[in-house]
C-alpha cells in the first residue's frame, strides 16, 4: 500500500498521471471533498486503513497532521532532548556557559522538552484532537514516496560549534517525517522509502547529512558517523569566507562549513541510497539564456536609507536594541526592499523618488517588444497594505516618464492563501495581461 506525499497543488495532477500509466490501478486521492471538514478527513483515513489500494495520494499539509503513536513520539522526543543535552555540555566545555551557541542550544532543548511535556499531559493541538485514535502505524502503509522532498530538509542538528552555521531546531513536519521513516524501517520496509527532489543540497551541507538520516541512518551508524560532529569532522572543512554585511556596506570574514573533504568516501556512501539524474541523462531541450546586467545608480533617498541601515546594524551588534525590536534579519529585508523598490521604504519617510529599478529598466527597454517585465514584490504583508496598493496602481498606470510601460506590463500579486488574478493592460500583440 504505497503512500505518495505530494505538494498540495499537485494532487490531481499526480492522480491523473498515475492512472495514465496504470489504467486499472485502484488509487485513493485526498481531494478537496475529503478535506472539507474534520469528519471528512477522518473518513478518508478510515478508507485508507480498510481498503486495498495500489496507491494513496495525499497532500503534504494533511500528511504532516497525521502522526505516529503518542508513545513513539514521546520516545523520539526524549532521544532528541538527550542529543541537545550532550551538545550543550560540549559547547559549554569548549566555549563557556555564556556563549551564544550554548544559549541557542538550551532554547532548542527547552522547546523540545515543552512539546514532550504537553504531549505527555494530553495537551494536544486542534488537529491532533480531530484525528484522535488514528495513527500512521494503523493505516497499513508499507511504502512512502515523498515528492519535492527538499521541503523537509530543516531537520535540527544539535551541534556545539557555531562556525558550522547549522540549524539547531527542527521544523515540526521534519520531525514527523523522521518518525514515520523510523517506523517503516522497524517494520522491515527500509527499502520502501523514496524521496524525489531536484535540490537535495541547496543552502547548507547539513542537508546532505539530514537526507542520510531519513534514508540511510544504518550506514551512518555503521561508519560511526551518526552524530553530526563526527560526520562534519570526516567529510567537511571549516573555511574563512568573505561575505557582504547584512546592512550592505562593506564585507566581513566568517568561518563557514563550506568545503568537502574525503569526497570519494562521501560519494560512495551517498550513492548507496541515491540515484542521480542530470539534464544530460534526459536530454532536455533547454532554451539559451542571455543575462544582461543593468546598473541602476542609487538615488539620494536610497543613499539616505542605506545610512540608516548602517546605524541600525551598529546598535544591534552592540546589543543596545532588543531582538524583537530590531535585528540583522530585519535590516537585511529592509535593505532588499530599498534596493528593489525603494518606495517601500521611502513612503514611510515621505521621501518619494520615482527613479526606481522598474522605471529605469522600462525606460531603457521601452522599444524591445516581446520582452516581459517581471516584478516580484517583497514587503511586509499586513503593515504595508497602503504601500502595496499604491505600488499596484503605479504598475498598472505607469508613472511619470514610464506611462508607456503600462501597455506592455504583466504583473502578479501572490496572496497568502490564494493567487489573485486581475485583468491587466493589453500587450501590443493584443493578448490580455494577467495580474
Amino acid at each position: 500500500k504505497p503512500m505518495l506525499v505530494v505538494p498540495n497543488h499537485l494532487v490531481d495532477q499526480w492522480a491523473n498521471d498515475y492512472l495514465r500509466l496504470y489504467p486499472t490501478a485502484r488509487i485513493l486521492t485526498m481531494g478537496k471533498d475529503a478535506t472539507r471538514s474534520p469528519e471528512a478527513v477522518r473518513r478518508f483515513w478510515g478508507r485508507v486503513m480498510n481498503g486495498d489500494w495500489d496507491a494513496v495520494i495525499v497532500p503534504v499539509s494533511r500528511f504532516s497532521q497525521l502522526h505516529v503513536s503518542r508513545a513513539r513520539r514521546v520516545a523520539n522526543m526524549h532521544a532528541r532532548v538527550e542529543e541537545y543535552v550532550n551538545a550543550v555540555e560540549t559547547a559549554a566545555h569548549e566555549r563557556g556557559d555564556k556563549d551564544p551557541t550554548v544559549k541557542r542550544l538550551e532554547a532548542a532543548r527547552r522547546s523540545v522538552e515543552t512539546a514532550m511535556q504537553r504531549l505527555r499531559d494530553g495537551k494536544e493541538s486542534r488537529d491532533d484532537k480531530a484525528l484522535a485514535g488514528i495513527e500512521f502505524e494503523s493505516l497499513g502503509v508499507d511504502m512512502l514516496i515523498v515528492d519535492e522532498a527538499h521541503h523537509f530538509k530543516n531537520l535540527g542538528v544539535p551541534v556545539a560549534s557555531a562556525d558550522l552555521g547549522m540549524q539547531l531546531s527542527s521544523a515540526a513536519k521534519c520531525e514527523d517525517l523522521l518518525d514515520k521513516c523510523e517506523w517503516l524501517r522497524e517494520a522491515g520496509h527500509a527499502a520502501n522509502i523514496a524521496f524525489m527532489t531536484g535540490t537535495p543540497v541547496s543552502n547548507s551541507m547539513s542537508e546532505l547529512y539530514n537526507m542520510q538520516r531519513y534514508l540511510a541512518p544504518g550506514t551512518l551508524k555503521a561508519q560511526g558517523l551518526d552524530t553530526f560532529a563526527a560526520w562534519a569532522g570526516t567529510f567537511g572543512q571549516i573555511v574563512p569566507t568573505v561575505e557582504l554585511k547584512p546592512e550592505g556596506t562593506g564585507f566581513q570574514v566568517k568561518q563557514r562549513f563550506a568545503r568537502f573533504q574525503n569526497l570519494p568516501e562521501l560519494m560512495s556512501s551517498v550513492k548507496q541510497f541515491t540515484d542521480m539524474i542530470t539534464n544530460d541523462d534526459i536530454d532536455l531541450d533547454l532554451p539559451e539564456l542571455e543575462q544582461i546586467p543593468v546598473i541602476v545608480p542609487a538615488t539620494d533617498s536610497q543613499k539616505w536609507e542605506m545610512e540608516q541601515l548602517v546605524e541600525r546594524a551598529k546598535l544591534v551588534r552592540k546589543g543596545l536594541v532588543p531582538p524583537e525590536v530590531d535585528n540583522l534579519l530585519r535590516i537585511t529585508g529592509d535593505g532588499q526592499s530599498a534596493a528593489r523598490w525603494h518606495e517601500h521604504m521611502a513612503r514611510l519617510h515621505r521621501r518619494i523618488d520615482r527613479l526606481n529599478k522598474l522605471n529605469f529598466v522600462s525606460l531603457h527597454y521601452q522599444n524591445a517588444l516581446g520582452t516581459d517585465l517581471t516584478v516580484r514584490a517583497v514587503g511586509r504583508r499586513r503593515q504595508d497594505r497602503p504601500v502595496r496598493a499604491q505600488r499596484r496602481q503605479d504598475l498598472g498606470r505607469g508613472t511619470g516618464e514610464t506611462r508607456h510601460a503600462a501597455g506592455v506590463l504583466r504583473f502578479e500579486h501572490a496572496g497568502r492563501r490564494r493567487m489573485e488574478r486581475v485583468r491587466g493592460p493589453q500587450t501590443p500583440s493584443g493578448r490580455d495581461g494577467r495580474a
